[in-house]
């Protein structure tokens, strides 16, 4: 009973830091997206509450889209259907396939998105005083991002920059100049994420309130809600909320972010 009752409060604590930095990372993104787009294509509350909920809701849809009602695998004991999990990951799969080829297909030069792939600078060799939690929080971390973060901020990203493409009509050229704006600052992001350190932890919710301010100078409040996964634009002089986003569905989603290969988190934190 204690064994099992064990197992159940890790397998929580587990999901907990899954979503944590989950929603780190989605947090970061938006906010960077928010700043570059009012900055420098002039978006207010309105035209950014509109961006939110439905570049988010649209890559839900796309993702069910591609999700096929049955898939079947082999794992060497002979072919059998897939799990609910086997069928989201095929979607996903094909969505991001979907989405290399549009960026390609438009002349988006880094279509592979590869500015946003970050650099391990953990230094395994430097001495810590807290040397074996330090370790054990960057391996963890490692985990999430190369299992499901790099995934899941990659087909985010493009569909975002599609989106931006369907609906503002920003070709290739305006999109890589936000592109180029964006990509540094959430590599950044995620370098620093991989330190796994507090006080490189507490810079980056620094700069992240310094980048919620710009947004609130020009009278924009973004209000991130992890209950229900959304974001909520409020006009800074008003106390009532413009809208709520209502993003539903994105949590189908979510579970490849926030899954972690048990046998990995396990090895990381004996």
């Amino acid at each position: 009973m204690r064994c099992a009752a064990a197992a159940v409060a890790y397998s929580r604590r587990e999901n907990r830091l899954m979503e944590e930095y989950g929603m780190w990372m989605l947090e970061w993104t938006d906010t960077v997206f928010g700043v570059t787009l009012r900055e420098e294509y002039g978006f207010g509350h309105k035209r950014l509450q509109r961006f939110f909920d439905e570049s988010r809701g649209g890559l839900t849809e796309m993702v069910a889209d591609y999700t096929p009602e049955r898939v079947y695998e082999d794992n060497g004991k002979g072919r059998r259907k897939g799990d609910e999990r086997a069928r989201l990951t095929d979607g996903i799969e094909t969505t991001q396939t979907v989405l290399d080829r549009e960026l390609r297909a438009i002349g988006f030069t880094d279509w592979e998105l590869v500015a946003l792939v970050p650099e391990d600078r953990f230094d395994a060799a430097k001495i810590y005083r807290d040397k074996k939690l330090r370790t054990a929080a960057h391996s963890a971390r490692l985990a999430w991002y190369t299992v499901n973060g790099k995934r899941a901020l990659k087909i985010y990203v493009a569909s975002t920059l599609l989106y931006l493409r369907d609906e503002y009509k920003l070709g290739a050229g305006r999109l890589e100049k936000l592109y180029n704006i964006i990509a540094p600052k959430i590599r950044g992001y995620l370098e620093s994420f991989l330190v796994a350190d507090l006080a490189e932890d507490r810079r980056m919710k620094k700069q992240l309130n310094e980048l919620h301010a710009v947004l609130e100078l020009h009278g924009i409040e973004m209000v991130e809600m992890p209950d229900e996964d959304s974001v909520m634009i409020r006009a800074g002089a008003s106390d009532k909320p413009v809208t709520a986003a209502a993003v539903g569905g994105i949590a189908d989603f979510d579970e490849i972010m926030q899954d972690v290969h048990k046998q990995n988190m396990r090895r990381i934190l004996r």
